[in-house]
């Protein structure tokens, strides 16, 4: 649609059926795909020696690690009120998750969670419950430790080692699709998990995780943590109703994760 040139009135009404007519909408900006080429020639090598060895496998196979950092405590930026409202202080308590799933979505593994204790004081034994389940499954998270609650190489380690036994029980071979990240660059020998790493810089295109699934994931449990936040005003009128410990942020992470599902799982990685 051509703007009239010089200075011009214009009602809301108009306004409202350009944007209507040319599909404009007020919106957000996500990750760095935008800057992102890969369409060069030393990217395309590489995902050519990818997709050579990914042909050896079915869909079902074919699987997708990423870690995300979760900020469980913080307040939406956002909210509708009939007059000016202050704000929440910003909580730094952050969680690191990191997600599994084949290209199909009928595989998710277990949720892993980093936190920066070792044992945080609202872990009792429903806690320590929750952190030592057995790899897949899908109804509860492995909780482990690092200073700053980031990723490790030893904790990468441990979690593919495990998932290597896990597959290796069932008889099973996968390609585990992986960012280049040093935490994941394990020596560890595998029988049954082959590690592929994409090209440097390139995940926010090819990986699927970063696609949707874990902000779908992520919308998941901030609507977990709004309901539990609207109850808790309510019924206490508690300073900061958005408050939770990590026991509860854990119990959230498993229900986010079982609620994304297998279509939106599918379709991300067609993307």
């Amino acid at each position: 649609y051509k703007i009239p040139e010089g200075t011009f009135n214009f009602s809301d009404g108009w306004l409202t059926k350009v944007f209507k007519r040319n599909n404009l909408k007020s919106r957000y900006t996500y990750g760095e795909s935008a800057s992102v080429d890969i369409t060069t020639e030393s990217i395309q090598s590489e995902i050519s020696k990818i997709q050579n060895i990914l042909k050896d496998y079915t869909a079902e196979n074919i699987l997708n690690f990423d870690e995300t950092g979760l900020f469980y405590q913080q307040a939406p930026r956002r909210t509708i009120c009939s007059e000016p409202l202050g704000g929440l202080k910003n909580s730094k308590k952050r969680l690191t998750v990191g997600l599994l799933c084949n290209a199909t979505g009928t595989y998710k593994g277990h949720p892993i969670v980093i936190g920066n204790s070792k044992h945080p004081k609202c872990f009792d034994t429903r806690a320590r419950l929750l952190a030592k389940t057995a790899v897949g499954n899908t109804h509860h998270v492995e909780y482990h430790h690092s200073p700053k609650a980031w990723m490790t190489l030893e904790i990468f380690t441990l979690y593919v080692k495990k998932l290597d036994a896990a597959f290796r029980r069932q008889g099973r071979n996968v390609a585990l699709l992986l960012d280049n990240a040093s935490v994941h660059k394990i020596t560890l020998k595998l029988t049954n998990i082959v590690l592929v790493f994409l090209p440097a810089n390139t995940t926010s295109k090819l990986q699927a995780l970063d696609a949707g699934i874990i902000a779908n994931f992520k919308a998941h449990f901030r609507a977990a943590q709004y309901d539990r936040a609207l109850s808790q005003y309510l019924t206490s009128q508690l300073n900061n109703p958005y408050e939770m410990d990590q026991v509860q942020a854990m119990i959230y992470i498993a229900t986010a994760w079982k609620k994304v599902n297998p279509e939106t799982i599918a379709n991300c990685w067609r993307h």
